[in-house]
């Protein structure tokens, strides 16, 4: 994820470098409360420039973490930070499945918010669409000290002329499994996509336990998040040698074929319709 500054109406140039883009994967963090004090030095700084540029005393911040114990914790840092610069922070959820959507809208509109909590697959296109102000990034990034942060979060948002947005967190895609259950069976630890089929066809016993569970929701960005975990296992690259994104290699064929996902029975949907809507529970 990166969280963006905004200044409305006057974005900043930036070109893109010729280092390339690659989306993080992400899964939710259990120590949210750590994670989301970043904001709070993010947003000490925003404050700053609000001051110097004479705005409003408020700062609107959309983002993307919209469950309520993760609203609560954010408006908490918000009051913190108002308590502390008398600066009002205004915390708007917007579901991550229709962020594009509602950025796209805001700047047609001229109404951006000041700060976004994003994910990276948006920063580049909206930094050349001059919707991200990557100078104000920069110098957030530089206040707080480009040795705070990882050298390869920064890479990812690295441009020509600065940063388009300021990393905030990050998440690797886990396979978890049961060990227990699998030194029961007698089964290896799951490292290859073959040994991943094998755990998951003798392991599934619904509706007591299933395989394997992934996401298949065209509808749902995680669907893309899981499927490019798969495909970086693969060696998947988007773009080739000469720069022109290719979608048709060998290695994205095998991972799409890997990732054609179909329950056993079609019974097995009718306890969980929910799911079954959203995840197929056996690969």
């Amino acid at each position: 994820m990166q969280l963006t500054v905004h200044e409305p109406f006057q974005p900043a140039k930036c070109s893109r470098s010729t280092s390339s883009i690659n989306a993080v994967h992400r899964r939710r963090n259990s120590r949210m409360r750590t994670a989301l004090l970043f904001f709070a030095t993010l947003l000490c700084v925003l404050g700053a420039f609000a001051q110097d540029a004479g705005a409003n005393r408020q700062v609107t911040f959309w983002t993307t973490e919209v469950e309520n114990d993760r609203i609560n914790v954010q408006k908490e840092i918000g009051a913190m930070f108002t308590e502390k610069t008398g600066i009002q922070i205004k915390v708007i959820p917007i579901q991550e499945n229709r962020l594009a959507e509602r950025v796209t809208a805001a700047f047609a509109a001229r109404s951006l918010p000041d700060v976004i909590f994003h994910p990276i697959d948006f920063t580049v296109g909206w930094a050349e669409a001059e919707i991200l102000d990557c100078e104000s990034a920069t110098r957030s990034v530089h206040i707080l000290g480009e040795t705070t942060f990882g050298r390869g979060p920064l890479n990812l948002v690295k441009m020509a002329q600065g940063y388009a947005a300021v990393p905030a967190d990050g998440w690797g895609q886990l396979l978890l499994y049961r060990k227990d259950l699998f030194e029961k069976k007698g089964l290896p630890v799951p490292n290859t996509w073959e040994k991943i089929i094998a755990a998951a066809r003798t392991l599934h016993n619904p509706p007591f336990i299933w395989g394997f569970e992934a996401a298949t929701d065209p509808g749902q960005i995680y669907t893309q998040q899981v499927f490019e975990h798969i495909a970086l296992s693969n060696d998947v690259r988007l773009v080739n040698a000469s720069g022109n994104v290719d979608l048709n290699t060998p290695e994205m064929v095998e991972a799409l074929n890997y990732y054609k996902i179909r329950p056993p029975r079609q019974d097995l949907c009718r306890a969980g319709r929910y799911l079954c809507r959203h995840i197929h529970r056996f690969t």
